[in-house]
């Protein structure tokens, strides 16, 4: 089989057998919380978000500790609204 029937047969197979992707919605009442309406559950939709607060970071490599530090983590709005996509922020190890 040459290498251009090999990619148009991987195609079509990969076609056939992809699946559609569907939203999740988020469950709120698995919160456990008198203070739940209060809380922003917008936050967890966006890729890549990390809750602020501070992370401890412990560094092993090949099974050594190389190092441990703090570090906090901040959110930055946007002064532009029109865009509402925020910027977790990174400061330096405490």
């Amino acid at each position: 089989m040459s290498g251009r029937s090999t990619s148009i047969l991987a195609t079509i197979l990969f076609i056939i057998y992809s699946q559609n992707v569907y939203s999740v919605e988020f469950n709120l009442d698995v919160v456990d919380s008198k203070s739940k309406d209060n809380i922003n559950f917008a936050r967890f939709s966006e890729a890549g978000y990390i809750l602020p607060g501070k992370y401890q970071l412990n560094l092993v490599l090949n099974g050594q500790g190389i190092g441990s530090s703090t570090y906090t983590v901040n959110v930055l709005e946007r002064e532009n609204k029109s865009q509402d996509e925020n910027k977790n922020c990174y400061l330096k190890p405490v």
